[in-house]
């Protein structure tokens, strides 16, 4: 895969969509060597960027990298975990789809905006990994009466 080695124009936009074609296409990690060459280039990431690549990591299991990237996430203080939705969704999936079910939780309980499709996911990746209806209520339900989320488990 050529990462944009060739091309001469290598603006964030190249950048993101390479990493986002290939985070979706299942080749998780040649997306993340293109982050790897955003970073090597002095390319400051944006957003979307860690959202795609969150999202290869999460697909290949590697939780060395989600670690490394929610690090960044905090590490270019843009306040993306308070303000961006999707960055608090695509970190609280990937830690999930890592197995790293609590940590994922954690961040899900920091979050200050809780939308249906981060519903939606959390649930799905504790079914996914095996718990129970109880199980999943139980993880649910105190978080619903903590927080603002006006989601119901049926």
């Amino acid at each position: 895969m050529m990462c944009l080695r060739d091309y001469t124009i290598k603006s964030m936009i190249s950048w993101t969509s390479l990493i986002s074609g290939y985070a979706e296409s299942g080749f998780g990690l040649e997306a993340l060597k293109c982050f790897e060459n955003i970073r090597l280039h002095g390319v400051a990431p944006h957003n979307v960027t860690f959202i795609c690549s969150l999202k290869a990591c999460g697909n290949i299991g590697s939780i060395e990298k989600v670690k490394g990237m929610h690090a960044e996430v905090y590490i270019a203080k843009c306040g993306w975990l308070e303000r961006d939705v999707v960055v608090g969704n695509a970190l609280v999936d990937a830690y999930a789809k890592c197995g790293f079910l609590s940590t994922g939780r954690q961040i899900f309980k920091k979050l200050l905006t809780k939308d249906e499709v981060l519903w939606s996911m959390l649930l799905l990746v504790y079914v996914n990994h095996g718990y129970t209806e109880d199980e999943v209520k139980a993880f649910c339900i105190p978080i619903i009466f903590h927080s603002s989320a006006t989601m119901c488990i049926a």
